[in-house]
């Protein structure tokens, strides 16, 4: 038993250390809390929180309808992003991750196809319509909410304009007038060489006595991650929050449960420092900078039904109910994503309500989330569990030997030698009670 011991440490190290492993750098295998309650079947009423505007009059102040693919950022570097942006309701639909590819072995022109990189976050058809990540709309369920909103904002086309810096694509803005007093903007861009983007929502009041009225915002930082591997072990996508309690990060996520029409609010009402989703291998995480910390009271997550999932797999009348399982309409409950309540205070005339978020949408690295914000590695010992304390261990003793060794073959043997040290007083008592018992046995 004492000569298996230390091979059971580094295999079970081992183990760890793949399970954990990201993914490589050029290619890859891939206040007022409310309760947020999921998306409707086709034939029920619609649970995303927005006006009907089957009644109302389109506003003079829509732009056209736009829609384009660019490219963000410096192909090549950390950062380098395809980017699909929509009008309608000013939104990201889709964002794929330069540099990280969905299979090996790709030649030069094949990693030139859009198709062969990693896809972070996509746009999905629900029964209340076409829903995309920084999706924003008015709650409808205070009277503030109701006299401001005017057409839907998640249904609307919002004026937009292609942000450039020497050349570079960094970003667009999109701008919307209400028609009511009310206009807002939210600008994305890319920060250079980093996988960082900045978010700006900034509303504009023109009607004095709306002044310090906090009306409710509901934020969708991220919808339509896939997985990211083909591991039944590792449920993905997941959506979460982190926050500040008594001095400790906290984190609770919801993993992906297909077929379930699900959804609830996260515990925290204040102190949120991030929220968004992430798979196994990439994550996308909008985390609010101190001064809008205070404007977001509460998260909530949600299964999302995806009507183009139900129409690319139809139900077969000449097979049985049992042939027909995968195609189950149910099934197209296979997206979960979470949502902020912002309650930002109108300004007056003059002024701007500013929020901003700080958004990382990259690989899963420990050390890239730590330089963005060490608030982000929460996420990575959520992953870990019950581990992460004895993983952190290792990992630390692993890392200062290959400091001093500077190869990894050798650190993991000196790690083993470690352990089995650490390990000798207690391996040594059970030999010599084990020896004793065998005495007593003859």
């Amino acid at each position: 038993m004492e000569k298996r011991l230390p091979l059971f440490f580094l295999l079970s190290f081992l183990a760890l250390l793949v399970f954990y492993r990201e993914p490589p750098e050029t290619e890859s295998a891939t206040g007022n809390q409310t309760v947020h309650t999921p998306g409707a079947l086709p034939g029920e009423v619609p649970a995303v929180e927005s006006v009907l505007p089957a009644t109302q009059a389109r506003p003079d102040t829509e732009a056209e309808p736009w829609r384009e693919t660019l490219s963000l950022g410096t192909s090549g570097e950390p950062g380098y992003y395809l980017a699909t942006f929509d009008s309608r309701g000013g939104v990201l639909s889709e964002l794929r991750l330069g540099r990280f590819y969905t299979k090996n072995g790709l030649d030069p022109q094949q990693k030139e196809d859009p198709l062969n990189l990693v896809q972070l976050l996509s746009e999905v058809n629900t029964p209340s319509g076409v829903q995309s990540s920084l999706g924003l709309h008015f709650s409808t369920a205070t009277a503030a909410s109701e006299a401001l909103v005017g057409f839907p904002l998640d249904q609307v086309h919002w004026q937009h304009e292609v942000l450039e810096e020497g050349g570079v694509t960094v970003g667009v803005q999109f701008s919307h007038d209400t028609g009511r007093g009310l206009s807002l903007t939210k600008t994305l861009r890319v920060q250079p060489n980093s996988y960082d983007l900045t978010l700006d929502i900034e509303l504009r009041n023109s009607i004095p006595e709306w002044a310090g009225r906090r009306p409710r915002l509901i934020f969708t930082p991220a919808l339509g991650m896939p997985a990211s591997a083909d591991d039944a072990y590792y449920l993905e996508p997941s959506a979460g929050v982190s926050w500040e309690q008594d001095g400790e990060l906290e984190v609770e996520r919801q993993e992906l449960t297909i077929g379930e029409q699900e959804g609830e609010s996260f515990p925290p009402t204040r102190g949120i420092r991030w929220a968004g989703m992430d798979s196994k291998y990439f994550a996308v995480l909008a985390r609010p900078d101190a001064a809008t910390r205070g404007l977001v009271s509460g998260a909530g997550w949600r299964s999302v039904y995806d009507l183009g999932w139900v129409a690319e797999h139809p139900i077969d009348p000449q097979k049985s109910l049992e042939e027909n399982k995968e195609n189950d309409p149910v099934n197209g409950w296979r997206h979960v994503t979470c949502d902020l309540d912002l309650t930002a205070p109108l300004p007056g005339p003059d002024g701007v309500s500013l929020m901003r978020f700080e958004i990382y949408a990259g690989p899963k690295s420990s050390a890239l989330l730590e330089e963005h914000d060490p608030s982000l590695l929460s996420l990575v010992d959520g992953d870990l569990g019950f581990f992460s304390g004895i993983a952190a261990t290792l990992l630390a003793i692993l890392g200062f030997f290959h400091g001093i060794l500077g190869n990894w073959g050798w650190s993991i043997i000196c790690l083993t030698l470690t352990v089995r040290l650490a390990l000798f007083p207690f391996n040594r008592r059970s030999q010599t009670a084990m020896a004793r018992h065998a005495k007593k046995m003859k």
